[in-house]
């Protein structure tokens, strides 16, 4: 039976927080523990509670900054005091304090979301990664034709550049995992097929557990490759799905060298100077992610697929 008052009110049960070794404390008992005690349980309710917003807050740059979807932002010293003021003494509670202001001033919610559970959901659900990718370079055609004055359409430049391997990334990596992972067969076919998963003994006591389990590892392997690697993602097709790349992908690969380029040295080549890029080579850079997505579209799903445009249908491109 709950504990009541002398009016008949439901009393709370008393607070309890995390230690690291697993165990829980009350607050009362938290009161008289000691100094390493008492930061333990402080430090293990904030984190618990409230996280960097740099993890999962929406950043909009001509909005401000973070937009503190779920609250906030809030800061360490308010939430802290509010929790254990009276609890534990003012210099345990500036100890957390300091220790969390080093990485952030400001902190979100933390939200019990798995982002890579719902992104996967959504990839496996979804099938029109055809047309998605045809109205990514779609837009990105549209907007190189806008006027941007020197020397700040090189910045431009580089974005959508960049943008026609991202979109060919989404298409190549949303198209094989939904068209696996959704299909019991592909999957076998998949894990007994790929070079990742051919590595190691698995011990005979051990066999079941790995079976159970082999969806949740394609899942976080798939998520995590590098789909820019046109080598890995034509060898997966083709042992998988017996699709085929055109034999000859060098304009793609260039490209991808250059993306590299602009997303991790800012446009820095090895030698030290920049790459310039222009509309030209936007648009070839389109042509030939779009020659590839056709080509793996025409044996995968023949009868939506769009030709490129000026494409002969009976040659390759």
């Amino acid at each position: 039976m709950a504990n009541v008052d002398l009016f008949g009110n439901e009393i709370p049960p008393e607070p309890e927080y995390d230690l690291a070794n697993g165990e829980r404390i009350k607050k009362s008992s938290l009161r008289n523990a000691d100094r390493e005690t008492q930061a333990d349980a402080v430090e293990h309710w904030f984190y618990a509670n409230y996280e960097d917003p740099a993890e999962n807050t929406p950043y909009i740059g001509s909005e401000g900054g973070y937009q503190f979807i779920h609250g906030g932002p809030f800061d360490a010293r308010e939430e802290l005091e509010n929790e254990f003021s009276g609890t534990v003494p003012d210099d345990v509670i500036e100890e957390v304090v300091r220790s969390a202001e080093r990485f952030s001033l400001e902190w979100a919610p933390r939200i019990d979301f798995d982002y890579d559970e719902y992104l996967f959901d959504s990839i496996v659900q979804y099938t029109q990664h055809y047309q998605d990718f045809a109205e990514a370079i779609s837009n990105t055609r549209y907007l190189a034709q806008v006027e941007v004055p020197n020397p700040q359409n090189q910045h431009f430049y580089r974005i959508l550049f960049v943008s026609v391997i991202n979109a060919l990334e989404a298409y190549l990596s949303d198209n094989f995992i939904s068209t696996v992972c959704g299909n019991k067969g592909r999957l076998r076919t998949f894990v007994e097929t790929d070079r990742f998963f051919s590595k190691g003994e698995i011990p005979v006591k051990d066999m079941f557990k790995r079976a159970e389990g082999i969806g949740a590892e394609v899942k976080a392997y798939l998520l995590k490759l590098s789909w820019h690697r046109i080598a890995d993602g034509k060898r997966m097709f083709h042992d998988t799905l017996r699709v085929l790349f055109p034999e000859d992908s060098g304009d793609i690969e260039g490209a991808i060298r250059v993306r590299h380029d602009i997303v991790h040295r800012g446009g820095k080549k090895k030698d030290g100077s920049y790459h310039q890029i222009t509309k030209d080579d936007i648009d070839k850079t389109a042509r030939a992610a779009e020659e590839l997505v056709w080509f793996i579209e025409r044996q995968m799903n023949p009868e939506a697929v769009r030709l490129p445009e000026g494409a002969d249908e009976h040659s390759p491109f």
